[in-house]
């Protein structure tokens, strides 16, 4: 079976960080928010969301073991990132994968918007789910798959589904995924790219 390949019209319909930024600002200027769906709770959610990735890009601090890691990497990646300005899960994720990504010197971030790319992030479904943020690494060179994260940390996750499986009501959920947000600190997505970036070191 041969491997995906990402089109290079994803690259080209892609935000940069800056631009992703900038995007979300002018949503919350005009009182909406992305994708298909302007809902009342998903416009406040862009404005809180604007403000937490705000807040993430000036008090997030690398572990020094990660800044040490990423300056043995020798590689060529691009790492698409699937997200909606609405999703707090992404406001959470994105500023942190942007430093990491800024430390390696052949990585390039890719922001799509998931519901205009709906047969990219049918491919990385979570639990048969359109779960987001997800980010996957590609080779600058032949535009292969090379690894996958998201749309959570393990145990954020975890306790995403066994409050699910709870039947705990959904806002309820996010609730309780935030205040783990809020005390974890970034430490684990940090963590967890450690692991999935060591594979990569020069022998």
């Amino acid at each position: 079976m041969s491997k995906f390949v990402l089109p290079e019209e994803k690259l080209q319909a892609g935000f940069g960080y800056t631009a992703y930024l900038q995007y979300v600002h002018q949503l919350v200027i005009a009182g909406e928010t992305s994708g298909s769906v302007q809902h009342p709770q998903l416009v406040h959610f862009t404005r809180l969301n604007e403000r937490r990735m705000q807040r993430l890009e000036k008090t997030v601090q690398l572990l020094p073991e990660l800044i040490q890691l990423t300056h043995q990497l020798e590689v060529s990646w691009y790492w698409v990132i699937l997200t909606e300005a609405w999703c707090g899960d992404a406001a959470q994720h994105i500023p942190v994968i942007e430093k990491i990504a800024r430390e390696i010197h052949e990585v390039h971030t890719v922001y799509l918007l998931h519901d205009q790319h709906l047969d990219l992030m049918d491919r990385y479904l979570t639990r048969n789910g359109r779960a987001i943020p997800k980010l996957i690494c590609f080779s600058q060179t032949t535009r292969e798959e090379i690894f996958q994260w998201g749309p959570r940390p393990t145990p954020a996750q975890d306790l995403f589904w066994r409050l699910h499986d709870q039947g705990i009501p959904h806002d309820q959920i996010v609730e309780k995924v935030q205040y783990w947000y809020l005390h974890d600190h970034a430490r684990t997505i940090q963590q967890e790219f450690m692991h999935l970036l060591q594979p990569f070191l020069q022998p």
